[in-house]
């Protein structure tokens, strides 16, 4: 076989338009690339994904797609029959828009058979399904039942993820990748199965645990490229349902109750009861803490608190939490009126300022973010929109 020819190819990056990045839920998932949804299971991440391809088909998300639109599913490790398609009914999805993605081959002698893709070999059967199917969001479930190859092994597990990459681009399409977690406590962004490459790949990574303590459910933002809303959580239920089927019966599947907003964190979860993480927490906090009060206005810019706590031994993610934990008294943040930032600051009472100098009524006297899920016909933006400003620091 002639090996093909590689040449020279410049561009000036003034004869690329800049475009603005496009997201079908702003924060959480981007269009155009690579999301990473990991999890142990049970921790609830395709029940949310389910939940919103159900949005999805009905124009419910906040995002750049507003009309509903089809999704492509690859779920080889459930039934469809018994779990998927109850599931998507108990969504509330409108499964003439969901689509199961297989691939049929056809053998000598007229006979074919089905099943499920494996990247990068499918990579065109899945273009031309979203071409066909104009479908808004793909999702693979789980990572490791569509990678050709070994799953630990970063050249095979790059591989698919770039052709992957690749179609999310030229079609506009999101594609979500569900993981597992390895077992144990620790860092949660070390805890995707397989090779790092998973996560290198994914511009947005979405972790998944279940609050024992309560029976929540918490995805926390654990990576993302495109927008501030990195360390931020949101909590959700999972209840269960009947759903009457085809042959009569009924059978029960989980449903996402979506609760808004939380400042508990996944790496809080799954790290709990641990002596030295617990110390680490009270640490960070007590710095920021400290800090703050050291000041005459008992506020400081929050990218001065954040420097200080890397001087201290703190990265920046843990001087975040560390901020979101506090409690008697909370520590706002707050966009300065003069251009200098966000501002972390003392409340001690019952208002707090949104902008240095005015003066509001605190944020939870207003309508949460669960109340707006319970509202249809719109889900709102979970986190500041990519039009608002957002909190770099």
């Amino acid at each position: 076989m002639t090996e093909a020819a590689r040449t020279l190819h410049l561009t000036r990056a003034s004869h690329i338009k800049s475009l603005r990045q496009p997201w079908l839920i702003p924060g959480l998932i981007p269009l155009s690339t690579l999301t990473v949804c990991a999890g142990r299971g049970g921790a609830g991440k395709s029940s949310w994904v389910l939940a919103r391809i159900a949005d999805l088909t009905h124009g419910r998300l906040s995002g750049d797609v507003r009309t509903p639109a089809d999704a492509l599913i690859v779920g080889p490790e459930d039934d469809w029959s018994a779990v998927m398609v109850p599931r998507l009914i108990a969504a509330g999805a409108d499964l003439e828009r969901v689509h199961r993605f297989e691939v049929r081959t056809t053998y000598e002698g007229g006979e074919s058979s089905t099943s499920s893709p494996v990247m990068p070999l499918d990579v065109d059967r899945l273009r031309e399904a979203i071409d066909v199917t104009k479908a808004g969001l793909v999702m693979l479930d789980p990572a490791s039942s569509i990678v050709s190859g070994d799953l630990n092994k970063r050249e095979d597990v790059r591989a698919a993820m770039d052709r992957l990459a690749t179609v999310a681009q030229e079609t506009r399409t999101a594609v979500v990748i569900v993981s597992h977690f390895n077992k144990g406590a620790g860092s949660v962004s070390d805890k995707l199965t397989g090779s790092a490459a998973f996560r290198d790949a994914a511009r947005s990574v979405l972790v998944f645990a279940e609050d024992e303590e309560t029976g929540d459910r918490i995805v926390s933002v654990d990576k993302s490229n495109y927008s501030a809303a990195a360390g931020e959580s949101l909590a959700f239920r999972l209840e269960s349902v009947d759903v009457p089927t085809d042959d009569g019966e009924l059978t029960q599947v989980a449903r996402v109750i979506d609760l808004g907003v939380t400042d508990r964190t996944v790496h809080d979860v799954i790290n709990r009861g641990s002596e030295d993480e617990q110390d680490d927490r009270n640490a960070a906090q007590a710095f920021v803490l400290d800090y703050i009060r050291s000041t005459e206005a008992q506020e400081a810019n929050a990218a001065d608190v954040i420097k200080a706590g890397r001087g201290a031994g703190f990265n920046e993610s843990e001087m975040k939490n560390a901020r979101r934990r506090c409690r008697n008294p909370k520590i706002q943040s707050v966009k300065s009126a003069f251009g200098a930032g966000w501002v972390w600051q003392l409340d001690h009472e019952g208002v707090t300022e949104g902008v240095k100098g005015v003066t509001t009524l605190r944020p939870d006297t207003f309508d949460t973010l669960a109340d707006t899920f319970a509202r249809p016909p719109a889900i709102v933006s979970l986190f500041p929109s990519p039009h608002q400003p957002q909190e770099t620091s």
